[in-house]
């Protein structure tokens, strides 16, 4: 299993800049990594200067399962969407580790193994491994995230954070989407705070902060919803019985059974799961006619 850097040096730390008082660097993916003199022994400072006297700062290097073409895709050196044409739906997810750690392909097999449908892992930078999933069929990957935090994290031996993406039909995915849905992330960590999260769940932060600037991602999560009359009753019940099956299927005079199949559509549909009120205000907000107060000020 590895361990984190932090784990053996509590106060280390990865930066860009050269420290010449009272520290050690060893040049590491592109970056410095930076130890406190008094966290080693004069045997360990000595080895240390040595090993890293001759050493040149290289650039970091992804360490990657992905095909060839995606790696193209996700490191920017091309826009054209692989496969693009296939019925598949498309999800990522951004990981971010609490500490410092040594890229290692042991945690990219894991993730293969642990997380279904993963068609590829990349560890793009010391702090940043992006995972992408490809169905036939709907898959709800953030509340899977939610039961399986816990065992991966003692799995690999290091907590994480996590940003979920959008599931989207892959004809409709861009490289403006994926664009946008990296840029949440880059935000979410620069908070600072630990988090396993959605777009539904963060929505009222990120609508105040960031909701006209990502045109890109929320028209096309708009044009992928596209709501007609019987759904928008649909979602008015919903709200209106505060998720309550019995309540809201009286409101629309139809059976539980029928109610519960009209859900399960939508969900099939849009990828939202409309009887979780996180996702069931993120519709709302989406659209003028139900946006709450909130997000229209």
């Amino acid at each position: 299993m590895t361990k984190s850097i932090r784990t053996l040096f509590p106060n280390a730390y990865l930066t860009r800049e050269l420290v010449h008082q009272q520290v050690i660097q060893i040049p590491m993916n592109g970056q410095q990594l930076t130890i406190p003199l008094e966290d080693l022994t004069e045997r360990e400072q000595w080895l240390v200067q040595q090993l890293t006297h001759h050493a040149d700062v290289q650039p970091f290097v992804p360490l990657s399962s992905f095909p060839p073409a995606w790696d193209a895709f996700i490191l920017n050196q091309e826009t054209t969407i692989p496969n693009s044409t296939s019925k598949f739906y498309i999800q990522w997810l951004y990981i971010q580790p609490h500490h410092i750690i040594i890229p290692d392909s042991h945690w990219l097999d894991i993730f293969q193994t642990v997380i279904p449908h993963v068609f590829g892992v990349m560890w793009l930078d010391p702090q940043t491994i992006l995972i992408g999933t490809l169905t036939s069929e709907p898959f709800d990957l953030f509340h899977l995230m939610q039961e399986i935090e816990e065992p991966l994290s003692e799995e690999l031996g290091e907590l994480f954070n996590v940003f979920v993406g959008h599931r989207w039909p892959i004809q409709q995915f861009s490289y403006l989407i994926f664009q946008a849905e990296k840029e949440i992330f880059k935000q979410l960590v620069e908070m600072n705070q630990a988090f396993l999260t959605h777009l539904p769940a963060i929505h009222a932060w990120y609508a105040k902060k960031e909701w006209h600037n990502q045109v890109p991602l929320i028209e096309a999560i708009r044009q992928l919803i596209q709501l007609t009359n019987d759904e928008q009753e649909l979602i008015n019940a919903m709200w209106d019985a505060s998720l309550n099956i019995s309540k809201a299927s009286k409101m629309l005079f139809i059976h539980r059974n029928t109610l519960n199949y009209r859900l399960d559509r939508f969900y099939s549909q849009t990828g939202y799961q409309l009887r979780h009120i996180d996702e069931l205000t993120f519709v709302k907000s989406l659209f003028p006619q139900f946006r709450p107060q909130h997000l229209l000020d």
